[in-house]
């Protein structure tokens, strides 16, 4: 059965040497990598300059390995742009599809489809029950759907405070009605 295996350059500092190697010689399937250390998290800039030495170490442990590449990525322009430049086998894209499903598209939302995307999600979300977490599990994709246009910052903070499907439709309704 084919294994992947998903990992960061190291803990604190750049481990790449260290284990990448250890992990390649294990003969898995793929290996993706995201291009900063669990210390930095996000509060820095991916480590895209990395991705050379690791192709490295797949040509030299084991070129049959897929090696996907993950951190930071915006679009899906800006993904295929640091496949070809790192040559990497792909890209994985997390937090840059969240609250954009027209991520793998060449449309860009108006206003009043991310707000609609945001309805559409609530009453998804709501129709299956949640999570055992409950409605502020959605707050993060809330904030993600709202940036970048007028009034963004008082929906995000409205849309903080709901409960429940129907105030979250309340709240679109009005910024709507007085966008």
């Amino acid at each position: 059965m084919p294994v992947s295996v998903k990992t960061r350059i190291g803990y604190s500092e750049n481990q790449i040497s260290e284990w990448i190697p250890a992990i390649l010689e294990e003969n898995i399937a793929a290996l993706t990598v995201h291009f900063r250390t669990r210390k930095e998290m996000y509060d820095c800039p991916a480590h895209w300059e990395l991705a050379e030495e690791i192709v490295e170490l797949k040509n030299k442990y084991t070129p049959e390995t897929l090696i996907l590449g993950n951190g930071d990525v915006k679009s899906l322009a800006e993904a295929r742009k640091l496949a070809k430049e790192t040559e990497l086998d792909g890209i994985m894209v997390g937090r840059g599809v969240l609250g954009n499903p027209w991520f793998f598209s060449d449309n860009l939302p108006s206003v009043s489809e991310k707000l609609k995307a945001v309805v559409e999600h609530a009453e998804i979300f709501s129709a299956q029950g949640g999570p055992a977490s409950g409605w502020d599990s959605m707050k993060k994709h809330f904030h993600a759907y709202t940036k970048g246009f007028n009034g963004a910052k008082d929906l995000r903070e409205q849309l903080m405070k709901v409960k429940n499907l129907t105030e979250t439709k309340k709240v679109i309704k009005d910024f709507l009605r007085d966008f």
